[in-house]
């Protein structure tokens, strides 16, 4: 074997076992899947015997960026949303499911987005929130 194969083998040999030692060292890398968690604060104001405007503010408790949402709850019968503000509302199977809006579809983790809407009916406190089919609290 010439003298420039058993240098380059010696040097490879010497660099794997460098990578080796350091790669021993290192500390793990994380592969878990960020992870997606809310909190939902709401409120409302009861503006007359027959409506009430609500707010909403959705808030990323998680680690995962949420890029577009999604949020479903119920409404006690027969309240209705008549205005939305800042969500598109539709009613699916007596659930309401509001969609972001392009200006606030983004929200990054420990940030939380505001929507709202005006509605027929008395005002109550609600739970069972969701985004994007996580249950929120």
């Amino acid at each position: 074997m010439s003298y420039i194969f058993r240098s380059v083998g010696a040097g490879v040999a010497g660099l794997a076992a460098v990578l080796f030692a350091g790669a021993a060292g290192a500390a793990p890398v994380s592969t878990a899947e960020p992870e997606l968690a809310c909190e939902i604060g709401y409120s409302w104001q009861q503006l007359s015997p027959t409506r009430y405007a609500a707010t909403i503010e959705i808030r990323n408790t998680g680690t995962a960026v949420i890029n577009g949402w999604t949020l479903r709850f119920m409404l006690p019968p027969p309240q209705q949303v008549v205005v939305p503000r800042e969500a598109s509302f539709d009613t699916m199977n007596g659930a309401i499911v509001a969609h972001n809006v392009k200006t606030n579809g983004l929200v990054v983790p420990a940030n939380a987005v505001r929507i709202g809407y005006l509605a027929i009916g008395q005002g109550a406190t609600l739970e069972g929130f969701g985004v994007n089919g996580v249950a929120c609290t």
